[in-house]
């Protein structure tokens, strides 16, 4: 009808409208930018007249320059500008100094932004060598880089960056564990990061159960070899290693602990438990999924009954996991 297409046009012209506006807004952060970048190389230009190329105030302006030049889709021309501040801030701190964090951390950025991954995997490595040179291996600042190292693991295996994916998955699994055991230790287990670091490790653990050439593949000496630098790296048992199921398992079975002591959302404790138990019924283990089920049926009538019914999960599950996040 007449009046059906006077409404679609109208809802075309708001659309056009829409865009029209979002596009001149982006034009002038764009031109915005540009002005900034011609603004931080003048300012650049008067600190290297004043106090010569490896003057330590051009690292702050270089770090935002680099920035800049990212927000620009310029991520070849910002990894040189990032270069050249990490440099002036090892010739000015040292080699290994931790103020050249930031600068390699956004490099990695624009390495991912252009698929470089070979050189991203790299840079990863050298930012967690510098940290853990600083801090040692158990110091609460490394759980950023930990985390950070885990996710990129995991986004390569999915990527299908590396000879040994198996290995993405192992060492993705090994630094959410040590994450998770640093969180747990020094911030206590209620830290909300506790949980999404183990829900890597759960994930991590269920690719390589369902990937099992990639499980036998880690047997072999060299992967063996660079697991234990790992684990001695990480500070982590001598007895830690992926188990697949168990480290799902205890993982998941954390988190059911986390819920069940934090006991202010019913729907959550309820994902907890079904989550759980579709872990059980995914490796063929039907009666401890069944039994999981009726706790969690159980632990939905509330009061003292549910919450010792969920504590008996809690302790079950324990019995039942084993290995990853638990400390």
């Amino acid at each position: 009808t007449s009046s059906n297409q006077v409404d679609s046009f109208e809802e075309e012209a708001s659309r056009a409208d829409s865009l029209a506006e979002m596009m001149a807004a982006e034009s002038e952060a764009a031109i915005a930018r540009l002005e900034a970048i011609d603004n931080y190389n003048a300012v650049i230009a008067d600190l290297e007249g004043d106090g010569g190329a490896w003057n330590g105030g051009l690292v702050e302006e270089l770090t935002s320059l680099g920035t800049l030049l990212q927000q620009q889709g310029s991520h070849e021309e910002a990894i040189k500008v990032f270069d050249r501040a990490i440099h002036i801030n090892r010739i000015n701190l040292g080699l290994h100094t931790v103020e050249q964090v930031s600068a390699i951390e956004s490099k990695i950025q624009s390495y991912l932004a252009l698929d470089q991954w070979q050189d991203a995997d790299l840079t990863f490595e050298y930012l967690y060598y510098i940290q853990r040179r600083a801090y040692g291996t158990r110091d609460p600042r490394l759980i950023p880089v930990l985390n950070s190292i885990a996710e990129w693991n995991l986004r390569a295996f999915h990527l299908g960056h590396g000879e040994a994916l198996g290995m993405r998955l192992n060492n993705a699994l090994m630094f959410w564990n040590a994450a998770a055991i640093m969180v747990k230790t020094h911030f206590g287990p209620q830290d909300e990061r506790f949980v999404t670091y183990l829900r890597g490790i759960a994930n991590s653990s269920y690719l390589l159960s369902r990937n099992p050439e990639m499980m036998a593949d880690l047997g072999r000496p060299q992967f063996r070899n660079e697991m234990e630098i790992n684990r001695v790296h990480l500070g982590q048992p001598s007895s830690y290693e992926s188990k697949g199921f168990a480290s799902g398992a205890q993982a998941l079975t954390e988190i059911l602990r986390y819920e069940i002591e934090k006991r202010d959302d019913v729907l959550a404790l309820a994902d907890a438990f079904t989550n759980l138990a579709d872990w059980y019924l995914l490796f063929g283990r039907r009666r401890a999924a069944e039994e999981t089920r009726a706790r969690r049926e159980a632990s939905r009538e509330g009061g003292a009954r549910g919450r010792r019914v969920a504590v008996g999960e809690r302790e079950a599950a324990g019995e039942r996991g084993g290995g990853g996040g638990g400390g």
